[in-house]
């Protein structure tokens, strides 16, 4: 059931297949024209999330942190 599922989920994606490489104690992915790596054992998420504050940079991020909880945005 597992596998149909997956199936069905990849026929129903129009994107490119994600480019993904597990080389030593690092993963490897592209997105576009850029390289990232992690450790090996961070999970897709973490990846998510690292990215999320890539693309809204370092000095957004110390902000969100340094707001009142109650007052931040939703992206971390």
């Amino acid at each position: 059931m597992e596998r149909t599922r997956r199936e069905i989920a990849a026929r129903s994606f129009s994107g490119p297949d994600p480019i993904k490489l597990d080389f030593q104690d690092f993963t490897f992915r592209v997105i576009g024209n850029r390289l990232y790596w992690r450790d090996r054992h961070s999970t897709y998420v973490d990846f998510l999330l690292d990215l999320i504050q890539f693309a809204f940079g370092p000095k957004w991020h110390k902000e969100r942190v340094e707001t009142a909880e109650a007052q931040r945005h939703l992206v971390p």
